[in-house]
Formats: C-alpha cells, structure tokens, sequence
C-alpha cells in the first residue's frame, strides 16, 4: 500500500478533526455521531469538548452557531441519558450535563430518571453528594425524597426535616404532566406529599420540635395511612 492511502485510511479511521483550528465543527460531527449510536461515553466526551470550543468562539458571525451548537450538546446528553439503559450511565450523563451547563433548562428535567437510576444502581450517597451541590438552585422531588431518606438513616434530622418538607413542597406545586391521567398523578403527588412530610416529622420529632413535627405528621398521616411500615 502506498503511504498516502495508508495515511489516508488513518485519517478516516480517527475522529474527526477540524482544518481550521478550533475544530468546533469537528467536535459536533463527532459528538452526533456518538449521539447516534448511543455511545453513552462518547458522547460525555464530545459535548464536554463542543462546548468548551464553543466559548473560545470570538468571530461575531460565528457566534450565533457557536451558541447553537453548546445547547445542542446540553440536548444531546440530557437525551442519551433518559434513554439509557445502564443506571451507572445515565447518573454519569446527568452529572457531565451539570458539569458543561449548570442552569441548563434539560438538567432538571433529568433529575427524576437520575434519582431512579442512583436507586437501582445502589449509588445512593453520589446521588445525595450530587443533589446536594445542586441544592437549593435546582431541585426535583424525586431526588429530595433521596436525600430526605438518606438522612433519616444518618440522622442528620435537620436535613431530614428540610428535604422532606421541601420534597412535599414541590410535589405539591408541580402541574400534572401531559399524557398522565388525573388519578394517576394525584397517586404519585400524595405519596410524595405524603412521605415528604412523615420524613420531615421524624427529623423534627428527633430535634425535640415537636410544634412543627405535629403539624407536618398530621398533613402526613392520611397520605401515608396505608403503608403499614410507615
């Protein structure tokens, strides 16, 4: 083989890079690409790098695109991540997606997949480490509720009672999301509501605020009624 068709096939057998120098373009394709294939890594990988090329972007007719292509990459991992099999992954996704775009209008609607993933991946403290540092800028009730239960069995009563009234609060407040019946989404806020506030009680309760453990158990107590453990 000739060394130019050797380092031609080397060449298409790498990722793409750009001619131009920032190789912002480059990191898109390659960031759709692994978009494409579900590539739960690559796509970590490339949106880290699209979006930090997208900020060296200087050039005014560049800078509308640049803007374009850094909020695609935000939209690529928070739609890998809701698709994602692997629960490990998907908290991974959704930790990277914090990590480029902190305010990113995708990352809270990622955090009740990541609250389930942490559950069934049995990563409870990551989960109670990551919300935490969101917390209170972003919060979803899912992962609260997480963090409220983590800190019942560590006794860290003043969290408990915070993040247990704040799980209830929001649960509370949040519209009913389209596609889910009436009954369906009273079930699931009631039980939040519900919890939230029997978590928030034994935090209280354990801090000898026995007013405010009163009240937040009576809202509890017909929500929670048929769960006998409780």
């Amino acid at each position: 083989m000739k060394p130019v068709i050797v380092l031609l096939s080397i060449v298409l057998a790498c990722p793409l890079f750009a001619a131009d120098g920032d190789g912002l373009d480059a990191a898109y394709a390659n960031l759709k690409a692994a978009e494409a294939k579900k590539d739960a890594d690559g796509v970590i990988e490339w949106s880290a790098k699209t979006v930090e090329l997208a900020k060296k972007v200087t050039a005014a007719d560049q800078a509308e695109h640049a803007k374009d292509v850094a909020k695609y990459s935000e939209y690529a991992l928070y739609a890998v991540a809701v698709q994602e099999a692997d629960p490990a992954k998907t908290m991974k996704l959704v930790e990277a997606l914090a990590a480029v775009a902190p305010k990113s209008e995708y990352l809270g609607q990622a955090l009740g997949k990541y609250a389930a993933s942490a559950r069934q991946a049995n990563a409870i403290p990551q989960a109670v480490g990551f919300g935490e540092k969101i917390y209170p800028d972003l919060v979803n009730e899912d992962l609260l509720l997480l963090m409220a239960d983590a800190s019942l069995r560590a006794q860290r009563n003043d969290k408990t009672a915070e993040y247990g009234t704040k799980a209830a609060e929001v649960a509370a407040s949040k519209p009913k999301p389209e596609g889910v019946s009436d009954a369906d989404w009273d079930k699931r806020k009631n039980s939040i509501v519900g919890m939230g506030n029997w978590m928030a009680g034994m935090g209280y309760a354990a801090q000898n605020k026995f007013q405010q453990a009163d009240s937040v158990l009576r809202t509890a107590l017909p929500l929670v009624r048929d769960q006998a453990q409780v």
